[in-house]
């Protein structure tokens, strides 16, 4: 679970987004074993949500609302439509090959800096589907996909506690390089970019 959160670039430089909407990956994206997809305003793909917020795990490591109920994750769902229009994230749900199965994790791109062509990477995988290699995938598949076109991303951060091993670990399967830890936040920053 990369944290999300601190950035190593000051917040007004990312507060504003991308600059445009960001389209959703048509064919949702896929590697053979996972596949993103946008979430969807279903009872199920709230519950999955809510429950993820819910662990104690995903609640320490990511940002989690104060009432982490269905509601309130049903709400966040609707709002994702906005929010890629805007250019301010990108959420994706993660599945298995098969889209309609249920909830493996999250993966998503928020904090994009158009001048330096960088986003941010979080993730988050389900207690029951940790230790799979389900965040590395998703990580990878969607670093892959913004790196190259429609994006064209120089780079996708991740930031990640220094106390998280297994999330260090799901970077480095995901193909992220560590760059070193950010004195102001006291985390570790990593990149993923097209050069490797």
């Amino acid at each position: 679970m990369a944290r999300k959160g601190h950035f190593p670039f000051p917040p007004s430089e990312v507060e504003a987004g991308w600059g445009s909407p960001l389209s959703l990956p048509e064919p949702p994206l896929a590697d053979g074993i996972v596949t993103l997809r946008p979430w969807a305003p279903t009872w199920s793909d709230a519950a999955a949500l809510a429950g993820a917020w819910n662990d104690p795990d995903i609640a320490r490591w990511t940002g989690v609302p104060a009432e982490p109920t269905v509601a309130v994750a049903a709400r966040w769902i609707s709002g994702r439509v906005a929010r890629a229009a805007s250019g301010l994230a990108l959420d994706l749900a993660v599945t298995g090959l098969d889209s309609a199965e249920p909830v493996r994790g999250e993966v998503g791109l928020a904090r994009f800096d158009p001048a330096r062509r960088v986003a941010e990477v979080g993730f988050w995988t389900a207690p029951a589907w940790r230790g799979r290699g389900v965040a590395a995938r998703a990580t990878a598949v969607l670093a892959q996909w913004a790196l190259g076109s429609p994006l064209g991303l120089a780079g996708v951060l991740a930031r990640n506690h220094p106390n998280n091993p297994a999330s260090a670990a799901t970077l480095r399967r995901a193909g992220f390089t560590p760059l070193g830890r950010a004195s102001a936040s006291n985390v570790d920053v990593w990149l993923s970019s097209p050069s490797g």
